[in-house]
């Protein structure tokens, strides 16, 4: 038994020198499995896929899904059609779907992975391994969020990554499918319609608007017309941008969005299990005039960063690309309400480009951009897992709203950073 042991021992090392990435990748993922082993408690908690279950049950039962809250009196507020497809797995008992749910978690990781590294070209050599390591261990606590809540945040992630790549590959239906999809939903990719306005892809966007409709009215396959007719109506209700709790997001509390922070700090509303700031006693009108101030703001941002740099060359076209891609998500965090620590999976392909272009393009940044961006890389819940602190701090981080307030701060200092890179790269080609 001892000599097999020392067998397999050597075999490994021998593996690990003549492949070290792939041993690196191998041991990454291995590490990353044992350390979401815990989510698997999700089975039994309940979480989001609790009121998605609900919900898929009120409809095969013929009834609205909107007529009230399901649990802890929250509301759904998704489309119908993501509860008419779960309406099949409703005959499976609710742990099966939340173990479902678990497994296609991991796999759509994964993918996201393979399908981010072969856009960008990241070669399987000894010079990526550390940032294979590093964009590991610091997206482990978003995924780790993402699986014990039960969140749609990954499936939209990869929504967004297999569209946008599909689109710049040529495949227009298969991308405008998928940005449909993701959109019908959970409305965060609405974002990227304004994205390729601004492009000119205007057929494309034509594509994506045709998608979306077309899912919305699919349902009319199965739904009696009349009933299926009323719940877009009432799902329109459920998500208009100006009810109160889209306005003023309290809640539960811990929300990291930008109106969240508002609320939190500038409004006298109580939010039962945090204490109170109130800064200013702003009313309604004026959060919602703020909150649509800073909503003009991020969009005239993200027009600006795909814009100014459009003419300057130097840096491949993918790598351009996919930095647009990536400040579209990462805008996405802070502009639409309701978003908690697990929406900072929406940064993860933003962490990577920062991590490819120190590693992959050799671009340094100065010495205070780095340090401004690793403080607000742990701010935001990158290199920091809050689970692992005491109660206290924990309570105090969230309280505070500090993620939210750090993903504010990490969003120029991952423009900038940007800027200088196509800045230098522009140099280079000059010289």
């Amino acid at each position: 038994m001892i000599k097999w042991i020392k067998l397999r021992i050597l075999a490994i090392q021998k593996f690990s020198k003549g492949n070290a990435y792939l041993f690196a990748e191998y041991s990454s993922l291995a590490f990353l499995l044992i350390c979401l082993i815990p989510t698997l408690r999700n089975i039994t908690e309940e979480n989001d896929i609790n009121i998605f279950y609900k919900a898929a049950e009120s409809l095969r039962a013929g009834q609205s899904m909107y007529a009230k809250p399901h649990l802890y009196g929250m509301w759904y507020y998704y489309s119908p059609l993501f509860a008419t497809i779960l309406v099949p797995f409703t005959y499976f008992p609710m742990q099966v779907v939340k173990l479902v749910w678990w497994l296609l978690g991991l796999l759509l990781i994964r993918r996201i992975q393979i399908l981010t590294f072969q856009f960008l070209g990241i070669e399987k050599g000894k010079k990526n391994i550390p940032l294979l390591l590093i964009l590991t261990v610091c997206s482990l606590h978003p995924i780790f969020m993402n699986l014990l809540y039960g969140q749609l945040t990954i499936f939209i992630v990869w929504c967004c990554l297999e569209g946008a790549i599909a689109f710049s590959n040529k495949r227009e239906w298969k991308g405008a499918l998928l940005f449909g999809l993701g959109i019908n939903f959970k409305l965060l990719p609405l974002f990227f319609l304004f994205y390729y306005f601004i492009k000119s892809n205007y057929k494309f966007l034509i594509k994506i608007v045709t998608a979306t409709v077309l899912f919305i009215v699919l349902p009319y396959l199965f739904i009696e017309f009349q009933f299926h007719t009323d719940l877009l109506v009432q799902w329109k209700s459920m998500i208009n941008p100006l009810n109160d709790e889209h306005i003023n997001t309290a809640g539960e509390g811990g929300f990291t969005d930008f109106a969240s922070i508002i609320t939190k700090y500038f409004t006298s509303i109580a939010i039962s299990t945090e204490g109170q700031f109130n800064i200013a006693r702003l009313t309604e009108y004026e959060v919602f005039l703020i909150q649509t101030g800073y909503r003009l703001f991020i969009l005239i941002l993200c027009a600006w960063f795909v814009l100014r740099f459009k003419k300057i060359n130097g840096i491949p076209e993918n790598v351009k690309i996919f930095s647009e891609i990536s400040f579209i998500l990462l805008c996405t965090i802070s502009a639409f309400p309701h978003q908690r620590d697990y929406s900072v999976m929406l940064a993860v392909p933003a962490f990577l480009l920062l991590l490819y272009t120190w590693f992959c393009m050799d671009f340094r940044p100065p010495k205070a951009l780095l340090i401004y961006m690793g403080i607000s890389a742990i701010g935001m819940g990158f290199l920091l897992f809050p689970q692992l602190l005491t109660h206290d701090i924990k309570y105090f981080f969230y309280e505070k709203r500090i993620p939210g307030i750090f993903t504010i701060l990490f969003t120029p200092g991952y423009f900038y950073w940007i800027w200088l890179l196509r800045k230098a790269t522009g140099k280079k080609m000059v010289e």
